[in-house]
């Protein structure tokens, strides 16, 4: 299996909501080719016209989370008091709330495992 599982629960997802057809996604699911979240996104954005928001509502889905709309989200004085505001640009991560003792972050891409590290 070529595709990860969680990689084809998005491809599935952007077939669901009508952003690429379920050819392309057969195609890529019959393919032997190993590939990585980041190549996938590539040849979506370039080959097929996904859009980087749709990509965000597809791996949402695919993680059984809501999608975040940092954009609208009003930092204040204490976003960054539990992790350093430098760490949080380098990891496109965003404290949105906590927990008790948990950090809630709001992660741009849930794909790279480098930030739950």
């Amino acid at each position: 299996m070529a595709i990860a599982r969680i990689l084809r629960a998005v491809l599935h997802q952007l077939a669901e909501d009508g952003k690429l057809d379920s050819a392309v996604v057969a195609e890529f699911l019959e393919s032997q080719e190993d590939i990585s979240g980041d190549k996938l996104e590539s040849i979506l954005h370039e080959k097929h016209g996904v859009s980087s928001f749709s990509l965000l509502l597809a791996k949402a889905a695919a993680f059984e989370l809501p999608a975040f709309p940092a954009r609208n989200f009003q930092l204040t004085e204490h976003t960054f008091a539990r992790i350093n505001k430098d760490v949080c640009r380098e990891h496109s991560i965003l404290p949105v709330g906590e927990f008790g003792d948990y950090l809630l972050l709001a992660v741009a891409d849930p794909f790279n495992l480098t930030v739950y590290e």
